[in-house]
């Protein structure tokens, strides 16, 4: 029966061969239908996430098979702009060495908006190139690509010979350890994939009913064991990765060969663990200087990562690190605002490192980063955590550095771009925020329907960015202040809303990397945040267009006392256009010039009617 069996996997792995180009163009872009009907009844279905719907507008990968009579039909799908992909990896040591293969990999993937599939293998985390199995061909190949964000694939696969390999009666089996895949590419060559299912075990994929182990839809990152049984490091105090606060976080525990990494960050972009061995033998071993393991959003459509390095403060490409293999990856959004990763990590050869019987030891200069990305380049790092120091990731009472809070001494913002690379409204038109000058100023600039923001004021209590969608008259509010209670300049944020002549605290959950400064004897306030352009309020449009207002006020600790206005565009522009404000208001109010032009009109046309 063994022997019977391994050739009829062979003859099914032979379906996915017997091609010697690249990449093979899926001719005509035919509507699929693949849904979840029949999963666990007619077919066997796998997917990133629990309650996958291939159908309906959820972000997440699926794969399904099913057999009828001699034709195995496979589904795939995923919400990606590059590629997704079934790995499929023998089971037996029969089959890998008739193969001479260790694993198959069946890509379908987005060329300029046209779909093709490719045949491959996957070898140390990277795909190679097409790769062929003889005396094997696919019987009939559909795809479509869906409002440009989703690619979907069905394969026909004749299996008839399969059926004279076993006995009369007795039901066909196709054991293969499953992985659904998903990465990048430029229309001619795939990226390294991110790894969005794995079956961590055989599926029959001919038994619709095969255990398939479940995905779950968000990931349970607490503080709960740290200090006791895992490590924990933060951008501040108290980080708690399961609540609202805007923080970053990320812990380590090591579990016989296995070691489990959380990373957690509110951010639209990426959040980062960058990893610097600090002795030679493990550098040696990892034949890296320094890896950065990235959880990052993928054009709001899912989270995945790679593993990349920090030269000169600058990402490289992609990298591979021996010795060190992902078992199992996690990712997920919480609220569309915080990114959430868990790595499992399997580290048996590190293990010959050490002596029988002694510690393991895995002491590493440990960095939290944060950045912007477009989907598929990262933006600069900044540096939310450092541990100025080895921490022993084996170890979770190692001594970690307190978070000092994000107050950098200085911050540059100048009028350099505006109306070129950022549009730019203040109080005066010659305001000069690098300067001494007493005057408010902000800037605009928008990448991917996200928001980022520069502010100053001069005043020791607080200045603020408020943004009005007409015709309502509520304004989002953005808040950098000075609480003078602690005896000592202290930036504080806070964001509010504004309907009336006071400010309301309430939360805007998109607002991320916040850096803010109290200077000049306290007397100067400067600030940059992000946010996306929705903020995160479902009733509300995704919209760069919005009427602007600068101002001020007192503050009481971390009390707002009414805002007073310092500039105002008067009426919604829209913010992404650098142009958009040709002049610069330079009243105290913009609100009194519009109203002064508007009556010195009103009084010419007066006067002509008198004439």
């Amino acid at each position: 029966m063994e022997a019977r069996l391994v050739v009829a996997v062979v003859v099914l792995l032979c379906t996915f061969g017997g091609f010697t180009e690249a990449q093979t163009q899926i001719s005509s872009q035919i509507s699929t239908n693949i849904t979840r009907t029949g999963c666990g009844t007619t077919k066997l279905c796998m997917s990133s996430v629990n309650g996958c719907d291939p159908s309906g507008n959820s972000s997440c990968f699926f794969s399904s098979t099913q057999l009828n009579n001699t034709i195995l039909t496979v589904e795939l799908s995923g919400t990606t702009l590059g590629y997704v992909a079934l790995g499929l990896t023998p089971t037996t040591s029969q089959i890998l060495q008739f193969l001479g293969l260790n694993n198959v990999v069946l890509a379908c993937g987005n060329n300029n908006n046209s779909l093709f599939y490719q045949t491959t293998s996957l070898q140390s985390g990277t795909l190679q190139t097409s790769v062929s199995v003889p005396n094997g061909t696919i019987f009939t190949v559909q795809g479509s690509i869906l409002t440009n964000t989703a690619i979907q694939c069905i394969f026909n696969f004749n299996i008839t010979n399969l059926y004279q390999l076993f006995p009369s009666g007795s039901a066909v089996q196709l054991p293969f350890n499953v992985n659904i895949l998903n990465g990048t590419t430029n229309g001619t060559q795939l990226g390294t994939p991110n790894t969005v299912f794995n079956s961590n075990g055989p599926l029959d994929l001919a038994n619709p009913k095969s255990t398939v182990p479940t995905a779950p839809s968000t990931l349970n990152i607490t503080r709960t064991g740290c200090g006791t049984t895992k490590l924990c490091m933060s951008s501040v105090n108290g980080c708690d990765p399961s609540g609202n606060s805007s923080c970053f976080f990320s812990s380590t525990q090591l579990n016989n060969t296995i070691l489990t990494v959380e990373l957690s960050g509110t951010t639209l972009g990426y959040v980062a663990l960058g990893l610097t061995p600090t002795t030679s033998q493990i550098q040696q071993s990892l034949g890296l200087n320094n890896v950065v393991l990235v959880c990052h959003n993928y054009y709001n459509y899912g989270v995945f990562y790679q593993a990349t390095s920090l030269q000169s403060g600058t990402f490289q490409t992609s990298v591979s690190v021996p010795n060190i293999s992902i078992s199992n990856f996690q990712g997920s959004f919480l609220t569309n605002t915080a990114i959430q990763c868990i790595f499992n990590f399997n580290i048996p050869n590190l293990y010959q490192l050490f002596p029988s019987g002694s510690a393991v030891q895995l002491p590493f200069n440990v960095t939290i980063l944060n950045g912007t990305t477009n989907g598929t380049q990262l933006g600069t790092p900044n540096t939310v955590f450092n541990s100025n120091g080895p921490l022993d990731l084996a170890n979770p009472k190692s001594t970690v550095p307190t978070p000092a809070p994000s107050t950098p001494s200085t911050i540059n913002i100048t009028r350099t771009g505006c109306g070129t690379t950022k549009l730019c409204l203040s109080n005066s038109s010659t305001c000069d925020p690098s300067g001494n000058s007493s005057c408010f100023f902000t800037s605009f600039q928008v990448v991917n329907q996200n928001f980022s923001f520069e502010l100053s004021g001069m005043t020791s209590g607080y200045v603020a960015l408020a943004l009005i969608k007409p015709p309502s008259t509520q304004a989002f509010v953005f808040v950098c202040g000075n609480n003078a209670s602690v005896n000592s300049s202290n930036f504080f944020f806070v964001t509010a809303t504004k309907s009336g002549t006071s400010l309301n605290v309430t939360t805007v959950n998109t607002v991320y990397s916040v850096q803010g400064i109290v200077a000049n004897s306290q007397t100067l306030i400067q600030c940059l945040f992000n946010t996306s352009t929705t903020f995160a309020v479902s009733t509300k449009s995704d919209t760069t267009t919005y009427q602007a207002l600068i101002m001020s006020g007192t503050t009481n600790g971390t009390n707002l006392g009414d805002p007073t206005v310092r500039a105002d565009t008067v009426v919604a522009i829209d913010l992404s256009n650098v142009t958009a404000l040709n002049t610069t208001p330079n009243s105290a109010n913009a609100i009194s010039s519009f109203c002064t032009k508007v009556f010195a009109l009103l009084i010419s046309a007066l006067t002509l009617r008198l004439v």
